[in-house]
């Protein structure tokens, strides 16, 4: 009679033949897990010192980045003092400007009355003018008059020496 299996309901060599069916394929996936298992270190060795190498060259690049805000920073704050130290200058400047406009501002009001007493003065003078224009055609008449009247009395004294 042939084994059986320890339950008595298979023979052995049966169990045995289904073992190695079964078994033999999960020793050869074991085997490539193992060999894949391997790999994957390998790779995650790989990585992780890649890693390690990205990691120390951002550290650096941080660093560097750090002087370079704080030398960046330093320098705004020289352009912001700098920046403050103008403007409080363009604020006085400003503040004089203002009052020298305030200034020029009373000077035109000044002008434009005194041109106004101009303008006024230059229509008198327009009066003054037409009125000598007047008297001076009354003087040209006069004067006319005069020569007229002159050269009757040369007429008549030149008239009264021909008389012997």
């Amino acid at each position: 009679m042939p084994e059986q299996s320890a339950n008595r309901s298979v023979p052995l060599d049966v169990v045995r033949q289904v073992v190695r069916e079964e078994i033999a394929p999960l020793a050869r996936d074991v085997t490539r897990l193992r060999e894949d298992v391997t790999e994957l270190r390998r790779d995650f060795t790989e990585f992780r010192e890649e890693a390690r190498g990205d990691i120390r060259q951002l550290r650096e690049d941080v660093t560097e980045l750090r002087r370079d805000f704080t030398e960046f920073r330093e320098e705004a704050r020289g352009d912001i003092r700098q920046l403050r130290g103008e403007f409080a200058e363009l604020r006085e400047d400003f503040t004089i400007l203002r009052g020298e406009f305030a200034e020029l501002r009373g000077d035109f009001t000044v002008l434009r009355g005194e041109f106004a007493e101009l303008r006024g003065d230059v229509t008198t003078l327009r009066g003054h003018v037409a009125q000598l224009a007047e008297g001076q055609m009354v003087l040209l008449e006069d004067m006319a008059e005069v020569k007229q009247i002159v050269r009757g009395h040369e007429a008549r004294i030149t008239a009264l020496e021909r008389r012997p």
